[in-house]
């Protein structure tokens, strides 16, 4: 059986994700995957041009369907994104909005206030990550709620 990649366990896994042999990238003995992981293979493909990345079929199946999906406001994940300065504002709401989208329960009020406060936070973090990385590629991002978790990651 292989191993999984969780947001929790990722410092454990981190050298798996990002240990290039000879242009490779071998992570086929992972079995499960959170979008950190996609992300993560997603900005090292876009940093080095000819690297390959081997993932067994059913994370291949899955990272497919986070890098080239359209946006669709039903589905749990936001699809892998670049985010520079440029689409900042579109990209933030595309989180916040999924995040509200499971708080159906709270009064008018406190929505209210959630989402200013997610519309502050998402907006520093991208921020933040564009200005301040020095990264040529801007941020990248993904995430999916996990409604059987109740959890995002």
């Amino acid at each position: 059986m292989g191993k999984g990649l969780t947001f929790d366990n990722l410092y454990n896994h981190i050298c798996d994700f990002t240990n290039i042999e000879n242009g490779i990238i071998d992570v086929s003995n992972y079995y499960f995957v959170e979008p950190v992981g996609i992300a993560i293979l997603k900005a090292i493909e876009q940093e080095i041009e000819d690297v390959e990345i081997l993932l067994n079929p059913r994370i291949d199946d899955y990272a497919n369907i986070l890098n080239n999906s359209q946006y669709n406001k039903t589905r749990t994940y936001i699809r892998v994104e670049i985010v520079d300065m440029h689409n900042i504002t579109e990209n933030k709401e595309k989180v916040v909005n999924k995040i509200m989208d499971n708080f159906d329960n709270l009064n008018y009020e406190d929505k209210e206030d959630l989402k200013s406060y997610l519309d502050y936070m998402v907006g520093e973090i991208l921020n933040n990550a564009i200005q301040h990385s020095l990264s040529p590629i801007g941020a990248i991002i993904t995430g999916q709620y996990f409604p059987k978790k109740e959890s995002y990651k």
